[in-house]
């Protein structure tokens, strides 16, 4: 359950997305390298089974948000902006990201960055996994009001 798409035979990028996956799940080094540790793990009889992720649709969860708290979504998307702020179990990193890759269609992510983990800059096309937690309200630097779908993300992995 951890493999977006069918097995092809290949340990390609899909694969070690897959392994990052399952080492976050099982609590060991997400590293996306299929070590000893990781096989043991993996082939054990109380291995943890993957989440279940739904496809995101932007306009019904923004039409609706409230309707969608607690559901654990993938998607991608450009990143449009990057905040990050030091804390003790990592480093906060909020985001938001373009889902179809322009303004239409955006959300905001909240996501503690391990230690390890590559920093995401803007531009940079990620893919999330996390849950929806409704709507998220800031004041812009113009000071308007702005209101986005928001997601605690429990991995941003770049593509």
């Amino acid at each position: 359950g951890y493999l977006s798409g069918g097995a092809d035979g290949a340990f390609g990028n899909k694969t070690a997305e897959a392994v990052r996956l399952f080492q976050q799940e099982a609590g060991l080094p997400v590293t996306g390298v299929a070590d000893p540790d990781t096989q043991a793990a993996l082939f054990a009889d109380d291995a943890p089974i993957a989440k279940v992720y739904l496809e995101l649709d932007f306009k019904a969860l923004a039409r609706d948000p409230d309707n969608y708290t607690g559901k654990n979504y993938v998607f991608s998307g450009r990143v449009l902006q990057v905040m990050e702020s030091s804390t003790n179990a990592g480093t906060q990193v909020d985001l938001r990201i373009a889902t179809k890759g322009n303004y239409d269609d955006v959300v905001y992510v909240t996501y503690t960055r391990k230690n390890g983990e590559s920093r995401i800059l803007e531009d940079d096309r990620v893919t999330v996994r996390g849950s929806s937690w409704g709507l998220y309200t800031y004041t812009s630097t113009m000071g308007k009001e702005i209101s986005l779908p928001l997601f605690v993300g429990e991995s941003v992995t770049l593509q």
